[in-house]
């Protein structure tokens, strides 16, 4: 689950990275917390540990900093309506993802620890997006 919530992480920065027209300056924070997340992808594969409680919240923050700089891009688009502006941040920005990642985040700190396991084909779905 880990190496797939990588892979849309980094899809997310790259979405981000192409709305604002392939800079490097607003993808600063996005990139080194995706580093972040891969480091602990690299430790968990050599131990035997797993951290959920460090890499969902770093997925988490990277996914909120991501919907933060595509909604503020499509704001100040001068020819977006509200309501199509609304539609085009919710899929841009994957907020059903980020939804997920959220619960993920209350259930592992609750201690509800097989709500992970219940909503492992949801967050490979929703990964995709």
């Amino acid at each position: 689950m880990v190496l797939e919530m990588f892979i849309g992480d980094a899809f997310t920065i790259y979405r981000t990275w192409l709305l604002w027209d392939q800079r490097l300056l607003p993808i600063i924070f996005p990139a080194v917390l995706l580093f972040v997340l891969g480091q602990w992808i690299i430790l968990m594969s050599v131990t035997s540990i797993v951290t959920y409680p460090v890499v969902i919240p770093v997925s988490l923050a990277l996914n909120i900093a991501c919907l933060i700089l595509i909604a503020y891009r499509l704001y100040t688009h001068p020819k977006l309506p509200l309501p199509r502006l609304f539609i085009h941040t919710m899929i841009s920005t994957s907020c059903l993802y980020i939804i997920l990642l959220f619960y993920f985040m209350i259930t592992i700190f609750t201690r509800w620890h097989y709500a992970i396991a219940l909503a492992g084909p949801i967050s490979r779905f929703l990964s995709i997006f």
